[in-house]
């Protein structure tokens, strides 16, 4: 099979080996858009019927057309590639490839791989590697899909991405005093979005730091106008400060760059620098599913183009995994958080002055703390300002032992997991809602073959999928039970599915602990295996 290669980081185009295929029609190419923008993830079929044919079409109308465009989709791209466009099982589509075959894909393994080099203390290596993942950026991302739509439900987020990543690959270089490399793509990118100010304040300093003091002036003359005529606006206060010294002449600071993993320590006389906290409990081996979650994540803590962080509820019934599925994400935007992580398990009701105390004491607040809960809250709030930390609160009870600890700085990102329904949380301090529910039974599928071996798995099918059915698709008793049969080699998966089914008047972890002999091992509230994979306790 030939190699197929697909670009919608610029004009959409799509490669089978050193053959160019021709996607012809505004609404073939976009569906093929929406679905490369989306590459691994279902898009139900209203929102592609939105895509293609605007707002108001009704789906059932439209039903058929999409069908149509789809297997004619299919047949451009060839009998040997047409088959990674597939159905999802609830009538909507997805198109399946490897990172290798979507410069989107290779864009995010290269700023992810420039990610770990920074961690790791080599900045060189993270300006290379962020320089290569721009030049996959050759305009306008999907310029030819011509879908109104598409801009606003994709294109835009992606486009936040390549602007963060310009910004990323702008600030290392202004900190390895590579002013000269960086300012003719800085120029061409901020000349386009004159409101990512800081692509503007970096392209500034950068012509300050060469000498162009005049240049950097007129720059910042020309960004005022572009947001005054597109915006109505003026320059933020970071912008005109950077104006300001470049006026006077003694600019001190560059802009805002991400930092390196140490964080600042209040007391004394001044400040000084210490590792930055990294409290995160271990990531879940071979995590399964959760995609539609992931990508709820990122796209609701962010940090967005103004460097806001959001909060999140992340909400779901014992043995749904929400735990495990916040720490594997934890650890996927770790690089997002150069401030470094907070953790603390809420599920056994600790006194929040104390979770607090630890918070302080990890952030390097030195000296005697306060004993009021409220004096602890001030300080965290003060430790923590200007910082980008990832803070992660698992298993809350209530909004009252969340609210103290939560930081004052809209850069900082909030996860709480939570059983429950934490209503004040949402209303009263802005986190927003995503539920975590039951695995699609392919994926709870893929759960146990991940942890018993597909030979196992593959040898009783029908028994795997009854399982996974009887538990609900829940990740939590598919672990455990998982676990047990690890150490039964005898046992098999119908059989165990059959006595899980005669107990349904349990809950599905509670079911699964009472057939497995009330092992303590097994038992709610013990160490569990919780989660897409195991490892992390269940929120």
């Amino acid at each position: 099979m030939a190699e197929i290669s697909f670009d919608v980081l610029g004009p959409l185009s799509v490669q089978d080996g050193s053959t160019p295929l021709v996607v012809r029609g505004d609404k073939r190419r976009s569906l093929l858009a929406a679905l490369l923008l989306r590459c691994g993830r279902t898009v139900p079929a209203h929102e592609l019927v939105r895509i293609m044919w605007g707002p108001g079409v009704e789906e059932e109308r439209r039903r058929g057309a999409l069908q149509v465009h789809v297997v004619r989709l299919r047949a451009a791209l060839g009998a040997e590639h047409g088959g990674r466009l597939v159905t999802g099982s609830d009538g909507g589509y997805r198109v399946e490839l490897t990172d290798d075959q979507l410069d989107l894909l290779r864009l995010r393994r290269t700023t992810a791989e420039a990610g770990r080099a920074e961690r790791d203390g080599d900045p060189e290596r993270a300006f290379r590697l962020l320089r290569r993942a721009l030049r996959m950026w050759k305009g306008p991302v999907a310029a030819d899909a011509r879908s109104p739509e598409l801009y606003e439900t994709d294109v835009r987020h992606v486009e936040d991405e390549l602007l963060g990543t310009a910004e990323r690959w702008g600030a290392l270089g202004l900190r390895l005093g590579r002013h000269d490399a960086i300012l003719d793509f800085l120029g061409l990118v901020a000349a386009r979005f004159p409101e990512r100010e800081r692509l503007v304040r970096t392209q500034m300093v950068a012509l300050y730091r060469g000498g162009r003091q005049g240049d950097a002036l007129q720059l910042f003359a020309r960004t005022r106008r572009r947001l005054a005529d597109r915006l109505g606006v003026d320059p933020g206060p970071e912008l005109r400060r950077t104006f300001e010294g470049i006026l006077r002449g003694d600019l001190e600071e560059g802009p805002a760059v991400p930092r390196q993993r140490a964080a600042p320590v209040l007391g004394g006389r001044g400040r000084t620098a210490q590792p930055a906290p990294a409290q995160l409990p271990a990531g879940v081996p071979g995590f399964v599913g959760r995609r539609a979650e992931l990508a709820e994540l990122d796209a609701r803590i962010g940090p967005d183009a103004q460097g806001r962080a959001g909060r999140v509820l992340l909400s779901g019934p014992p043995g749904a995994g929400s735990s495990a599925l916040a720490v594997h994400w934890a650890h996927r935007a770790a690089e997002r958080f150069p401030g470094g992580s907070l953790y603390a398990d809420l599920g056994g009701g600790p006194d929040p002055a104390a979770v607090a105390g630890r918070f302080l004491r990890a952030l390097g607040v030195p000296g005697p703390l306060p004993e009021s809960l409220e004096e602890c809250s001030a300080l965290l709030r003060t430790a923590l300002a200007g910082q980008r930390v990832l803070v992660l609160l698992d298993g809350a009870r209530d909004a009252a032992a969340v609210r103290p600890l939560l930081p004052g700085d809209a850069g900082c990102g909030v996860l709480v997991t939570s059983r429950y329904w934490l209503g004040d949380l949402i209303a009263r301090d802005g986190a927003a809602a995503v539920a975590v529910g039951a695995l699609p039974q392919e994926e709870a599928v893929r759960l146990l073959r991940g942890r018993l071996g597909e030979a196992r798995v593959d040898a009783e099918p029908k028994g795997a999928a009854r399982l996974a059915a009887a538990v609900h698709g829940m990740p939590l008793p598919l672990s455990m039970a998982a676990a047990w049969m690890s150490t039964h080699p005898g046992a098999g998966l119908d059989d165990l599915a059959a006595r899980v089914e005669a107990r349904d008047e349990e809950a599905p972890a509670e079911r699964m602990a009472a057939v497995l002999g009330g092992d303590p091992r097994f038992l709610i509230g013990g160490p569990e295996a919780d989660g897409s994979g195991g490892g992390a306790r269940q929120g």
